[in-house]
């Protein structure tokens, strides 16, 4: 009995060392942009690279460097989720959101519509956003 209670005990503390320790891992995508971003005196940024995308990737990582709580909350309203952060203020933009339809237009249109050119430039500045978060998750 007194065995079995000490395997238990042991078992019991095994798994709360693995919850308690368990860390959230982020997968660093190698990304791919030649990009310099200089910050004067004033902490304007200003940025350099060789093609539209690296400027676009540079523009975002400065852009949340500096406010990354307001593209998290345009995101959010967006997407149409905003009654749920911020409550009952936020329904009339959900509303709209799905009323236009906004994310069926954007999905059926933007292959389609949007030139290839253009999707690499807002690929990139979703990169420059995702390489501020996993840098800031460290």
């Amino acid at each position: 009995m007194k065995n079995t209670f000490i395997q238990l005990l042991f078992l019991i503390s095994i798994i709360i060392s693995i919850i308690y320790n368990k860390k959230q891992i982020i997968d660093i995508k190698n990304y791919d942009y030649k990009v310099q971003i200089y910050r004067d005196i004033w902490g304007v940024p200003h940025i350099f690279g060789e093609k539209d995308e690296d400027v676009a990737y540079g523009l975002a990582y400065a852009h949340a460097e500096d406010d990354f709580e307001t593209i998290q909350n345009i995101l959010i309203a967006t997407r149409g989720e905003l009654a749920s952060i911020i409550g009952q203020d936020g329904v009339p933009n959900d509303y709209l959101i799905n009323l236009l339809k906004v994310w069926d237009t954007v999905d059926s249109k933007y292959n389609s519509d949007v030139s290839p050119k253009i999707q690499a430039i807002c690929n990139a500045y979703a990169d420059g956003i995702n390489r501020f978060i996993e840098k800031k998750n460290r």
